[in-house]
């Protein structure tokens, strides 16, 4: 079995998809802090960057959403986000399950957590999301104070711990919570502090190193400068809040015209001229066409990954702790992993590479030995399993 470090993704893969793997959906462009690093609306963006749209019409959301359902077998994620914070839009968790009602199988937001509470966390909760990360960068209140300008470490805490709690008060295993630091030199050497303060807290903590926004916020390029390898138009797309459609979330201004919702279909834009420009563009890494991606660092810093992680969440509803373990089909051969505990009235949250398999048993031994078979579906990233 495949662990997760040895999974680098590959930025140099450049075939066109018959979608998008991952669609990204701008409902509000609005933000209530000015992050350090946020050249979209952050203390380093500037005015002409700083301007603002406005909020998604019902509408539009609806056309969207109807025509992507076309496509619930080949979107693996839709991310109800952007550049702003999507839980200043109360009505998120309404367009999540509209989205969940339409098949479109993983759901997932990115929030400041300012707001993560009270009847927005209840209905979060309720709403079908899937996963949510929650951008913190620090342990440290002054150093959190300097980077996320306008908000309060210690109630941002206590918003992800009650949500936790109320999580587990009503019963669920998702959305899946993660905790995010974004690695800048404000927050060098904080790592296992972070870690250490989180785990055992929520589902998972991640790090990301703090990108250049595209080059925004890094010197001006040399006249020469090359693009990056990038395979991002390939399989992914923006769609902002006036209904155009982008290939970047780092292109928040939107400056090249790939179509609009308003009047286009997901095929016609994917497949259309705009997008087989821009395309031939990168492929030849052509930096006259794309100021914006000249000297960008975000194709290293996060390489969009040819292959996807699936998250088992293992309901162990005995009296007893379980030995649980995976056995999948590859080449022929039944391969099995090594086992884990699951523990009475826990949740296992157990997470493997998907490389087409079209399924994998999750086995346990109550006495003897069982297994509950569970179907793969592309788009679907988590999995509920209930033992024994």
């Amino acid at each position: 079995m495949r662990t997760e470090a040895e999974d680098t993704g590959d930025t140099r893969a450049f075939q066109v998809l018959p979608c998008p793997r991952t669609i990204q959906i701008e409902t509000t462009a609005r933000c209530n802090l000015r992050c350090k690093m946020c050249a979209a609306k952050g203390a380093g963006s500037s005015g002409a960057s700083n301007t603002r749209r406005g909020d998604m019409p019902e509408p539009l959301y609806r056309k969207i959403i109807a025509d992507l359902a076309q496509y619930r077998d080949h979107i693996e994620t839709l991310s109800l986000f952007m550049d702003g914070e999507p839980l200043l839009d109360k009505r998120l968790p309404q367009w999540i399950r509209l989205a969940k009602d339409a098949g479109l199988r993983t759901i997932n937001i990115a929030t400041n957590g300012t707001l993560l509470r009270g009847q927005t966390a209840g209905a979060l909760i309720e709403s079908g999301l899937d996963s949510l990360i929650v951008s913190i960068d620090s342990t440290d209140p002054e150093v959190y104070g300097a980077i996320r300008i306008g908000a309060d470490l210690k109630d941002v805490e206590q918003n992800v711990r009650d949500f936790m709690a109320l999580r587990s008060a009503k019963g669920k295993a998702l959305p899946h919570v993660a905790v995010r630091m974004i690695e800048m030199p404000e927050n060098r050497g904080e790592h296992e502090t972070f870690k250490a303060h989180w785990e055992g807290i929520v589902d998972q903590v991640r790090f990301q190193a703090c990108h250049n926004w595209g080059s925004a916020l890094s010197a001006a390029p040399e006249p020469d400068a090359k693009v990056p390898p990038c395979n991002w138009p390939f399989r992914y797309m923006v769609v902002y809040s006036d209904g155009r459609a982008g290939f970047c979330c780092l292109d928040y201004e939107g400056i090249y015209d790939l179509g609009n919702f308003r009047d286009r279909t997901l095929d016609e834009i994917w497949h259309g001229e705009g997008y087989a420009q821009l395309r031939d563009w990168m492929r030849g890494r052509l930096a006259e066409h794309l100021p914006k991606c000249r000297h960008c660092d975000f194709p290293g810093v996060s390489p969009f990954e040819t292959r996807h992680w699936k998250t088992f969440l293992i309901h162990n509803h005995s009296s007893a702790p379980l030995d649980v373990w995976l056995e999948y089909e590859e080449a022929g051969e039944t391969k099995r992993s090594g086992k884990r505990q699951a523990q009475a009235g826990r949740i296992l949250r157990w997470r493997m590479l998907y490389e087409g398999q079209p399924g994998v048993s999750v086995c346990f031994n109550a006495g003897q030995s069982n297994a509950r078979y569970v179907p793969y579906h592309p788009g679907q990233l988590f999995h509920e399993v209930s033992i024994p």
